[in-house]
């Protein structure tokens, strides 16, 4: 047995018949999940984990006890329920569904003040429960017994959140059992220092199972044997374990320096003032209750469930409060439902009492078994689950007869149904072995988790029980047994006075409950955590009635039910806390030779909510397991030791791998891009990072593979040539798989990179994409070989299905898309490698189109053919360089460590999955649990009432000083100051008027809920809650902490902190990298939280209450300030503009100092009339603004009263927007600037220099860029859809792809022709110089509206006139000819054209000489733009000066260049159009000997 620890990468799950791990003998026909983890081991080797014993599940609530007869009659209904809603669906709930089990919870939706209980309907598919879940919904519309919660909760995420699971954090394992394959050699060494022959030798470290990946570790595990759950409690100092390890490494800084670190907030509460609406709706709330108690006084049954208490002494003993959330939830569900009268009871217990003693007489196995310790349940517990069970029925009535049908008395009683299947169960029991004593220590391992006796027993079936004995109800218990492994089941006691305390003489088998938030177990469970071997003399002990809930027996029945019981997905291991105080309350108890026995025992109202029903035992233990106490003691957490924590290594992600990719195809047959359908590759170049979260040594390693003869390249040792296509896939396999990357990227992985290799392979039969993955694809080729033809077959319709289908993705690894990424870390106008180097690394890099590749490798030409290889080596490099650089490894990783989610959900998930992973976790603790709203549900939902505050502003130019305030976080802090929260909400106080005594559910969201009016009532008269602007009622803190007030007020406690530490860190650039990475990870979340419950359209559990409540008490608090303002304290100061959390204040009259000081002031008299921790901060001063409209505007901004200079600042404008030109962007910031200098004159020349010579400008401030969307409607009229019709036109493969912004520009087209006729793509402007940019359209359409829009309001106007053609070079007179009469015959025109000429050529060659260095020495400037460069950079360096020596040799076209974003290139296109050769060949006296040898 051996630990194992693997910071966990990625992680998928597969369906798999019974192995000889996981060995099943229920169904053998059915696949259960099992889930693949890949990650990385503290010595770097990658790992695969594969976890059994996980199963998705869905809850659902019964307001009823358990029972094997509901559980069964479950199944049946939810079958008949599924092939209801479909009867075209194959569909049978004994394939589906795995097990069915009772837990106890509350709803995270609305206040609800007890547990309650729901059932855990786990399947084997994910894919079955989603038709469950879809079924189920459907009836929910009716009857809100069937409401569906966690189904919207992913399989893989419910497994994080369950074992306390984090993306790119460290995954504990307790015990592995490692796979080994036959071929590995006995002396290697394996892991660590474990040898293979070691492995091999040793039945608790090796796998029955064959390794099934390529990773170097491979194992198997069960759930049970994580422990992340307690490890990451250690230490707590967060609610949340995805905080804790943030605060844990920060402390651990602190503790080195002799600091202490505070984790609480400093600030200090503040009472909010009373509003009138608050006042108005609880006047209201008084008025109905009275008239309630008016009403029901009138009668004698409804004064008592509408009793207002009458003083605060009554309040407190008819209302408990729920003071402190660090007590974790473990109240029972207060029972409400009774059996009408006595005499129903007793006929039905009687009715129970005669089948059981048939259903014993039956199977007498007692002699057969042995000596079998059972639990036995007292006659009070028997009616109690009656009284339930009845109430339930008649529940159910109103809905669906036939499936009452099944609850009938009879049935109930019934036990022969299940007389076949237990006779042939018989023979099992009968050979059941007996296992040997052991020693004492095997009674002391209560406080070890159930879960792991569940999968490690040895060769032991162990029988179940569906029926209650009634025997043993007291009395003395004389005798003298052995306890065999058949041991006793326990049942938790009513009260804690009522825990069975044994004397020292006297021997007791306690079960200990370690479940977080469940604690209803299976019978099978109870018997499997009592099965310990020992022998005790018992003598004489006198046990109270009412206390025994260990009933020893000598000739006890078994009774078994249907199904057979294999193992249950681990429930989450208690945290520490919890753990010191079950520790605290063990009982030390001693057998008649001395030897001490201890068990702990449960508080009483927590064992009270515990009911034990057993649906199924289990089969013999394939695992064996000699030392199993050993095991479990080594595997236990004891509360004073932290094992697997090393914060220095948790602190920095080690190991991560990451492969760049690209590749190099020809395009043949005149095509734009190259076709894998014709086009082979000649060439792969990779490079790999093997450590890239730790910069300060690139262990960069770089590649290239050629399909290509050796004898056209020198230095062959860069390169490794193979003789075919076939080869070099080989070749790029091993590379691969000798690496083992855990990312992969490239530039346009999805068409050019990783894509173009996998269909391509699939084009020569070949299923690459398996040998490049992890583990095999099963998929045969043949079967898509008809579908590829179409696919490249034009006109065919099934391009977006292959597409679709092939997912280049290597599995078991991560692919990222570097421009799709980039879409979301930059904000540029295209997405083109060249343009983000030029902004990211701020270096030019040449972009070659494939054509000019493909002619340069098909030349021959030696130098070329080197050329093309080292920019596609350079271009495979930058993929990685530019995610180096906005520290995307980093950030990301540290986002999936807070969040607990996947590095790769991370960037494909959006904020609700985020936001719902910490929630979700906080409510595993307090045992909660989530419902899923459907789209049914939430179309049916209220719509908002409420909007945030948008002002209309006072638009104008302000010269004097502009406050800008803004509160911080406001919505977090709303959230906080008011415990706003879903768990808090107790109703509409408009739902509650409309309500009667006899029907108290009321609209609540996407469901109803049911009004817990007398709590309301205690809660109203002693003021504990608080009602929002929107009529929504909530409970206060001094109730109850609602799950999102504490996990915002943990978020913004630990932002605070990052940053701080963050200022004291600038020193170390890792780690300050890291701690920026974690606070904008918490500033996201925090941002979106309120998100979650807004989500009226597409949210995944949205509530209008909650959200009106939030939106409305912000523009309450907005509007509070605004008025506060207004009254005139602060001079003549007024607002002019408000916006959700933001005001505008504008201070006449009043110096930019004197602004600062109103507007401190402001800030602190609002921040103390609005509660903790809700404040207003002053942001800037803007000096001077324009204010435009509603977010529009643009000033001069000054963050502190010592700047001297202010900053540009502009929201909204078209200096900041996307969707128009650089020349109205360029243009309009200059003139602003010149505007807020004060300088009208300057501003007045600059404008009518730039509009009179728009022809000198550059083309890339003329090219708008829009993303394409793809799915346009038919008639649509938009300039990129012409663009990428166009290109599809031409290849299918050079379509636009979805999100890709398109370059157009708007050139002059014929009289009365239409805008989108005269569209162009860049390209073609350059190739054809007959086009001529449209000046008139550029200046009229899109520069001057901007400018009046903000220049209007000065006032300032501006008028613009086309300037007329330019005909003559020299004077510039009006005609259609390049000279005038005059000119073409003056000598001094001529030499004005000819300098012009000799200017431009000399211009051209420095253009060249800069092209030849950036093809030659820009991979040195690249390299050496890393932040750490290394001794690898400087070697590269050395070896690539020879380049630019050697490219001077070579005629290169440098205008085949197509990089828009290089200045070099704008001069190349404005050479291009030059006149200046034209003009002197026309000129007349050319033909001048003399001239022409100055010419």
């Amino acid at each position: 047995m051996t630990s194992l620890s693997v910071r966990n990468v990625t992680c998928d799950y597969y369906l798999e018949k019974p192995n000889g791990f996981n060995k099943l003998h229920l169904r053998t026909n059915v696949k259960v999940p099992i889930i693949r983890m890949f990650g990385i081991l503290k010595t770097g080797q990658k790992c695969c984990v594969h976890v059994h014993g996980v199963f998705p599940y869905i809850i659902i609530r019964t307001g009823v006890q358990f029972t094997p007869e509901f559980a069964s009659l479950l199944r049946s209904k939810i079958n008949a329920i599924v092939l209801d809603c479909n009867s075209r669906q194959k569909f049978n709930v004994d394939f589906a569904i795995y097990q069915i089990r009772s837990i106890t919870a509350r709803s995270l939706y609305g206040y609800h003040k007890n547990n309650e209980n729901f059932v855990q309907i786990l399947c084997y598919n994910p894919l079955q429960l989603r038709i469950i879940t879809d079924a189920l919904q459907k009836k929910a519309r009716k009857n809100s017994i069937f409401q569906v919660y966690e189904s919207h909760v992913p399989y893989i995420l419910q497994f994080f959140i369950d074992h306390s699971i984090f993306g790119m954090d460290l995954v504990n394992f307790s015990s592995v059992k490692f796979r080994i394959s036959p071929q590995r050699n006995f002396d290697d060494f394996y892991y660590q220092d474990l040898k293979v022959e070691s492995i091999v030798n040793n039945i608790e470290l090796v796998s029955p199972l064959l390794p099934s990946t390529t990773v170097a570790v491979e194992c198997d595990v069960f759930a049970t044997d994580i422990n992340n759950a307690s490890l990451h409690s250690a230490s707590e100092i967060s609610y949340n374990p995805g905080l804790n390890y943030i605060w844990q490494d920060e402390q651990r800084r602190h503790q080195k320096r002799g600091k202490e670190l505070t984790s609480k907030s400093s600030q200090k509460e503040r009472t909010p003032l009373d509003t009138e609406k608050e006042k108005n709706y609880f006047c209201r709330l008084h008025t109905f209750f009275k008239g309630i108690v008016s009403t029901a006084s009138l009668g004698t049954t409804q004064s008592d469930a509408f009793h207002i208490p009458k003083n605060t002494k009554e309040i407190e003993i008819s209302a408990p409060v729920e003071h402190d959330f660090e007590t974790v939830g473990t109240g029972i569900f207060d029972e409400e439902l009774f059996l009408e009268n006595e005499d129903e009871m007793n006929e039905i217990m009687e009715g129970m009492e005669d089948n059981e003693q048939e259903f014993q007489e039956d199977f007498d196995l007692g002699e057969k078994v042995g000596a079998v310790c059972e639990a036995v349940r007292s006659a009070n517990d028997i009616s109690s689950n009656l009284k339930h069970f009845k109430t339930f029925r008649s529940k159910l009535q109103h809905f669906d007869p036939d499936f009452v049908d099944g609850f009938s008395d009879e049935s109930i009683s019934d036990g022969n149904d299940n007389e076949d299947k237990i006779a042939s169960d018989t023979s099992d029991i009968e050979n059941m072995p007996q296992v040997g004593k052991s020693s004492k220590k095997s009674s002391q391992q209560s406080n070890n988790s159930n879960d792991l006796f569940e999968s490690h027993l040895e060769d032991i079936r162990f029988p179940t029980t569906s029926r209650i004995s009634s025997g043993h109800s007291g009395g003395d218990l004389r005798s003298s047994m052995t306890l065999s492994q058949y041991s006793c089941l326990s049942f938790p006691p009513e009260t804690s006075s009522q825990i069975s305390t044994f004397s020292k003489t006297s021997g007791s088998c306690k079960r200990n409950k370690l479940s977080q938030w469940s604690d209803d177990w299976t019978g099978n469970e109870e018997a499997i955590n009592c099965a310990q071997s020992y022998e005790i003399d018992i003598e004489s002990t006198w046990i109270p009635k009412g206390q025994q809930k260990f009933v020893l027996q000598d000739d006890l029945k078994p009774v078994f039910s249907k199904n057979e019981l294999w193992l249950r997905p681990i429930k989450r291991l208690p945290f520490r806390r919890k753990m010191n105080q079950i520790y605290d309350l063990k009982q030390s108890f001693s057998t008649d030779n001395g030897e001490s026995i201890e068990s702990m025992s449960q508080s009483g109202k927590e064992a009270a909510a515990e009911q034990f029903f057993i649906e199924s035992f289990t089969e013999k233990s394939f695992i064996n397991y000699k030392n199993l106490e050993e095991k479990l003691e080594q595997t236990v957490v004891a509360p004073s030791v932290t094992p697997f924590t090393n914060e220095a290594e948790q602190a920095d992600i080690h190991h991560l791998c990451v492969m760049s990719m690209e590749i190099l195809a020809l395009s043949s047959r005149g095509m734009p891009v190259p076709d894998p359908q014709h086009d082979q590759i000649l060439g792969i170049f990779y490079t790999i990072s093997t450590d890239v979260c730790v910069q300060d040594e690139m262990n960069n390693v770089d590649g290239v593979l050629l399909n290509m003869d050796d004898a056209l390249i020198e230095q062959k040792e860069f390169y490794t040539f193979v003789a075919s296509e076939i080869d070099l896939f080989d070749a790029f396999v091993g590379v691969v798989r000798r690496y083992d990357p855990d990312i992969v990227i490239g530039y346009n992985a999805q068409r050019y990179s990783w894509g173009y290799l996998t269909e391509r392979s699939l084009v020569i039969g070949r299923n690459l994409l398996s040998e490049i993955s992890r583990f095999n694809l099963l998929f045969h080729i043949s079967s898509i070989f008809t579908e590829i033809n179409d696919y490249y077959r034009p006109g065919q319709q099934k391009k977006s299905r292959w597409i679709k289908e092939l997912d280049p993705t290597p599995k078991g690894r991560i692919l990222i898309n570097v421009w799709r990424i980039l879409r979301h870390e930059v904000a540029l106008r295209n997405y083109t490698i060249s343009n983000v180097v030029n902004s990211v690394l701020k270096q030019r890099f040449p972009r070659y189109s494939f054509p000019t590749l493909s002619d340069w490798i098909l030349s021959g030409e030696r130098d070329l053919i080197i050329l093309v290889l080292k920019h596609m080596k350079l271009y495979c490099k930058l993929s990685l360089l530019i995610l180096l650089r906005l520290d995307f490894f980093t950030k990301t990783s540290e986002m999936a460590r807070l969040y607990g989610i996947q590095f790769n959900e991370v960037l494909t998930r959006g904020s609700q999955f985020r936001v719902e992973s910490m929630l979700l976790r906080l409510a595993r603790r307090e045992k909660y649990v989530a419902p899923s709203i459907s789209p049914a549900q939430r179309g049916a939902m209220c719509s908002p009432e409420t909007l945030p505050l948008t002002m209309e502003p006072e638009s104008g130019f302000y010269r004097d000083p502009v406050i800008v305030l803004d509160f911080q976080s406001l919505y977090p802090s709303i959230i906080i100051a008011y415990n706003y929260c879903f768990t808090t909400c107790l109703g509409k106080v408009s739902h509650i008027e409309n309500i009667c005594s006899a029907n108290r559910i009321i609209e609540f969201g996407g469901l109803e809920y049911n009004c817990p009016i007398d709590d309301i009532v205690s809660m109203l008269a002693t003021n504990r809650l608080h009602i929002s602007p929107t009529g929504a009622i909530f409970c206060r803190r001094t109730v109850r902490k609602g799950l999102m007030p504490v996990m915002l007020e943990e978020i913004l406690n630990t932002r605070v902190m990052v940053k701080k530490a963050a200022k004291e860190s600038k020193k170390d650039r890792r780690l300050a990298r890291i701690l920026e990475a974690r606070q904008m990870a918490l500033k996201l979340i925090a941002n979106v939280t309120y998100g979650y419950s807004a989500a009226n359209f597409s949210g995944r559990m949205p509530c209008v209450e909650v959200a009106d409540a939030i939106v409305g008490k912000g523009r309450e608090t907005l509007e509070q300030a605004i008025k506060l303002v207004d009254e005139g304290a602060y001079g003549n100061s007024r607002v002019i503009y408000g916006d959700t959390d933001s005001m505008f204040v504008v201070c006449p009259g009043a110096t930019r100092a004197e602004a600062f000081d109103i507007g401190k002031r402001i800030a602190d008299d609002v921040t103390r009339i609005n509660p903790n921790p809700v404040k207003l901060k002053l942001e800037k001063i803007m000096h001077p603004l324009i204010l435009e409209s509603k977010k529009r505007y643009v000033g001069m901004s000054y963050e502190s009263i010592n700047d001297v200079e202010g900053i540009f600042d502009a929201k909204g404008i078209e200096t900041v927007r996307r969707d128009t030109c650089p020349l109205v962007s360029k243009i309009l910031e200059k003139a602003l600037h010149l505007l807020f200098a004060n300088d009208m004159n300057r501003m007045v020349r600059y404008l009518d220099m730039q509009l009179s010579n728009l022809s000198l400008l550059p083309l890339s401030d003329f090219i708008f860029s829009r993303e394409y969307r793809k799915s346009y409607a038919e008639s649509a009229i938009v300039a990129s859809k012409l663009i990428a019709e166009k290109r599809k036109a031409i290849c299918q493969r050079y379509e636009p792809e979805v999100g890709e912004r398109v370059p157009y520009i708007i050139v002059s087209g014929e009289p009365n022709s239409t805008l989108i006729s005269c569209v162009r793509e860049p390209e073609e402007f350059i190739l054809d110089r007959r086009l001529k940019i449209n000046f008139e359209y550029y200046v009229r359409r899109q520069v001057l509206p901007s400018l009046h829009r903000a220049l209007d309001l000065v006032p300032l106007k501006i008028e613009w006139r086309c300037p007329t053609t330019v005909g003559c070079y020299s004077c510039k007179a009006l005609g259609a000819q390049l000279w005038c009469r005059e000119c073409i015959t003056d000598p001094k025109s001529l030499l004005l054209a000819m300098c012009d000429y000799h200017r431009e050529r000399r211009l051209l060659a420095q253009l060249n000489n800069k092209c030849r260095n950036c093809l030659s020495q820009c991979e040195i400037e690249m390299l050496v733009a890393v932040p750490f460069p290394s001794r690898y950079f400087i070697n590269v360096c050395m070896s690539l000066q020879a380049s630019s020596r050697t490219l001077r040799s070579v005629n290169i076209d440098y205008n085949k260049c197509i990089n828009m974003a290089c200045i070099v290139k704008q001069k190349r296109i404005f050479l291009d159009c030059s006149v200046a050769e034209l003009a002197i060949r026309s000129h007349f006296l050319t033909g001048d000997k003399s001239l022409q040898q100055i010419y």
